[in-house]
């Protein structure tokens, strides 16, 4: 049980720390603690039950579901200008988690653009 609980603790965490290091600001030290979680998560299988083949599906299914709830979270408050909601965010997020970065970026892109264009004509 204490396996699974493990499990289930750090598979949500590292999936928030896998949403964090796609940010461009702060993408290296998320990135660490990333690498970090998924390695001491392999030591706990390792250490205590080496024949539970369960806990490593518990472990990434974890990540998988925190990652994309974490992110539609986050684009929720910071894109608001894509008119989704949450959970077409996390829908979105469960099958292609760069789709809406893509998106975002193509925005501030234009969104330079024109600021750029207009600080010209002035």
């Amino acid at each position: 049980m204490t396996t699974y609980s493990a499990m289930l603790l750090l598979g949500a965490y590292t999936g928030m720390l896998q949403v964090d290091a796609r940010k461009p600001r702060s993408s290296r030290p998320a990135l660490v603690g990333s690498v970090l979680v998924i390695a001491a998560a392999a030591v706990f299988i390792f250490s205590f039950d080496r024949t539970n083949w369960i806990a490593p599906f518990v472990f990434f299914g974890c990540l998988w579901l925190s990652s994309a709830l974490y992110a539609a979270w986050g684009w929720t408050n910071r894109f608001p200008e894509a008119g989704m909601s949450f959970w077409a965010f996390f829908v979105r997020e469960l099958y292609d988690n760069s789709f809406t970065a893509k998106q975002y970026a193509t925005m501030l892109d234009d969104r330079e653009r024109s600021e750029a264009q207009s600080a010209a004509a002035d």
